[in-house]
């Protein structure tokens, strides 16, 4: 897997653009269009799902890329509900010291003459 995974928060629009794609292998160029990725990060993505190589230039199988993107979304979208679950933990205990902190805040502000 590539290290940088700037992609990962498409991966249902990537799938959706291979799935109308009508060709059964892609080139390099294909996924770096695909993915938004530059090319030296694209052949990182490639390497492990390579289906064949015409003439030096690597072929990705589509198919398999899809199945292999599709582990990636059922990933991402367990991902991103913990990230939900942890801040929404976060501002429940949060939450109160904020509001706290800005009454503080507000306080120290006015003018000590004018309280009654």
């Amino acid at each position: 897997m590539p290290r940088s995974s700037s992609w990962r928060h498409s991966v249902s629009q990537i799938l959706t653009a291979l799935r109308m794609l009508d060709c059964e292998e892609l080139h390099r160029a294909q996924i770096e269009s695909l993915f938004g990725l530059q090319r030296r990060a694209a052949l990182r993505l490639m390497a492990p799902l390579v289906s064949a190589s015409r003439k030096g230039s690597w072929q990705v199988d589509r198919q398999r890329l899809m199945e292999w993107l599709e582990g990636f979304e059922q990933e991402a979208s367990e991902e991103e509900n913990r990230h939900r679950l942890v801040l929404q933990a976060l501002l429940q205990k949060h939450v109160p010291y904020c509001s706290n902190i800005n009454r503080v805040h507000r306080s120290s502000h006015e003018d000590p003459t004018q309280r009654t």
